[in-house]
């Protein structure tokens, strides 16, 4: 894949992030270009969840832009930035499942939380956990 062809997922353009006038992010410039892996590695309080709700657009920039497929996240408005979210996959560390649901449940809510009903959910969740390498049982329906 030629770098300079294709266009980037996902582009920090010296992103600042402040905190009651604190800098907590400065200077960020990254480019994550299909097919990357990339990983964020860093110690407590380094910025790196700051970064991520920044990345999925919970969050803007004190300066800076970031851009999602294309998309700059700081122009679009906040039923656009929804959207663009549904585009995006975030994986907690640890798994982060609430433990009073099963894993179907965990599996079902956002989907529930968008307007989905169970007969359309059941067919999409089922396949999650044996795709994880769960064990069969381990979604019960």
């Amino acid at each position: 894949m030629d770098s300079e062809t294709v266009k980037p997922i996902v582009s920090f353009q010296d992103v600042e992030v402040d905190y009651d006038g604190k800098p907590v992010l400065e200077g960020i410039g990254f480019d994550v270009l299909p097919g990357e892996i990339v990983g964020l590695v860093g110690t407590s309080g380094s910025g790196k969840t700051t970064l991520l709700r920044h990345l999925i657009g919970l969050n803007q920039p004190t300066r800076g832009e970031i851009l999602i497929f294309g998309e700059r996240l700081n122009q679009l408005p906040h039923t656009a930035r929804a959207h663009l979210r549904q585009r995006i996959g975030v994986l907690f560390q640890g798994g982060a499942l609430f433990s009073s649901l099963t894993v179907f449940e965990n599996i079902a809510l956002p989907l529930r939380e968008r307007g989905l009903q169970d007969p359309w959910i059941q067919p999409m969740v089922c396949p999650r956990p044996f795709v994880a390498g769960l064990p069969p049982d381990a979604a019960p329906l």
